[in-house]
């Protein structure tokens, strides 16, 4: 029998506060991970995704040596019917890392993403320069049938030692945005994904 889900929470929440980083597959049954899989699929076919960039603002640009993936904002003020279990979960996991580490978060920002076969995101941190907004990354990956041979692995630099996650459907990858720098592996096949960032207001930095 699965874990409730409040305990599936205070789990996420324990790990981030120890290690900074939490990996479950217990948030969303498989048959709501499956209609969003068809989902990103069918905008995909749409060609409904843009190229993703780096940088923010003014300084966004489009560096395939960087960042070589595509993806599709969505919107939690008006999801469709498919997302509403997503979103409904997300908030649910917003109010317990509230509760527990006392975050500050406030809103969630995610899209979908596709990683074509050879593409990927060399390492990086989720927060941008000049803005600590970005407090907590999420995503979870949509890929029926993944094996380790097919890789697109994404790869978690802990300090101490470094993960590899394999995107099998229905996982999901936590981590502190700040603090746990990451990279997504070239795959052998299509890597479907949705990304997420919990937000707290944000303080521009200022510096000397």
């Amino acid at each position: 029998m699965a874990a409730p889900i409040s305990d599936t929470l205070e789990s996420i929440a324990k790990s981030l506060e120890e290690r900074g980083w939490s990996v479950t597959d217990a948030l969303l049954h498989r048959d709501s991970i499956d209609l969003l899989a068809a989902e990103l699929l069918s905008l995909w076919e749409a060609d409904a995704f843009r190229e993703a960039r780096v940088g923010a603002g003014e300084a966004e640009v489009r560096r395939e040596d960087i960042r070589s993936n595509s993806l599709r904002w969505l919107s939690p003020e008006s999801p469709t019917l498919t997302q509403r279990p997503y979103f409904e979960v997300m908030e649910r996991l917003r109010l317990a890392l509230n509760q527990r580490l006392f975050l500050g978060l406030l809103e969630l920002e995610c899209h979908y993403a596709v990683y074509k076969p050879g593409e990927f995101y060399e390492r990086h941190l989720d927060s941008h320069e000049h803005s600590d907004a970005r407090v907590v990354s999420t995503t979870l990956y949509l890929n029926d049938n993944w094996q380790e041979r097919d890789g697109g692995h994404i790869r978690l630099y802990t300090g101490s030692e470094t993960i590899d996650i394999l995107p099998t459907v229905g996982t999901m990858a936590i981590f502190l945005s700040e603090k746990i720098p990451h990279e997504v592996l070239p795959a052998t096949r299509n890597r479907l994904s949705l990304t997420g960032w919990f937000r707290r207001r944000s303080f521009t930095r200022i510096y000397p």
